[in-house]
């Protein structure tokens, strides 16, 4: 999977969550509507299983919550559980979101009503939860971590980045934004730019 993040002006719609990475280490993958967030020091070997599943089935099938879930679960039926990181998997359904805490990595799960948090420890295994469609925002990552500010104008569309955590946000804005805003990569191709038109030639005498 390649890395693109994109500004407004390119969002899928209205049930696309927009996702912002959290610095740190780490890494967060993200296919389609499915997000893997794998928080601390990890090893793309142990995690490559978990991105294949991602990227078969959110890259190709929408609404593939329940489906990503159940390949995540079995792969963990079969790994050793000591060479398995701390992981969090969440994609739609459909009717809602399917979600998957293993080991030691939080879910902040965002409703109009107020927050819930997940915490992968709680099981031997794993933690899984069909969640309903009235959710507006998640927050993955270590022990801890919170929704914080809104993903603004970034969005983590595909690929696998380094991160130590992940906030994802639906009802983004639409169009361009200000050029204060925009990625640095944007706002310096603009001054670019800029520098090198040429100046505007003098009037012609009457």
């Amino acid at each position: 999977m390649e890395d693109h993040t994109t500004d407004p002006g390119d969002d899928q719609g209205s049930g696309h969550m927009r996702t912002k990475v959290q610095a740190g280490a780490g890494l967060v993958a993200r296919a389609g509507d499915g997000l893997l967030v794998a928080p601390g020091e990890v090893s793309m070997d142990s995690l490559q299983p978990l991105l294949t599943t991602l990227d078969e089935v959110c890259g190709t099938e929408a609404g593939a919550g329940r489906n990503l879930v159940r390949r995540v679960v079995g792969h963990l039926v079969t790994a050793d559980p000591e060479a398995v990181p701390d992981f969090a998997v969440l994609a739609p359904t459909g009717e809602g979101w399917a979600v998957l805490l293993h080991g030691a990595v939080e879910l902040v799960i965002v409703r109009a009503a107020g927050e819930e948090r997940l915490d992968g420890r709680a099981a031997a295994t794993w933690v899984d939860r069909l969640l309903p469609a009235d959710v507006t925002g998640f927050a993955a990552g270590a022990p801890g971590v919170t929704a914080g500010e809104p993903p603004g104008p970034f969005d983590l569309r595909a690929g696998i980045v380094p991160g130590a955590g992940a906030v994802m946000a639906a009802g983004a804005a639409t169009g361009a934004p200000p050029a204060a805003d925009r990625p640095v990569a944007q706002a310096g191709a603009a001054a670019a730019h800029a520098a090198a038109a040429p100046p505007a030639r003098p009037a012609a005498p009457a």
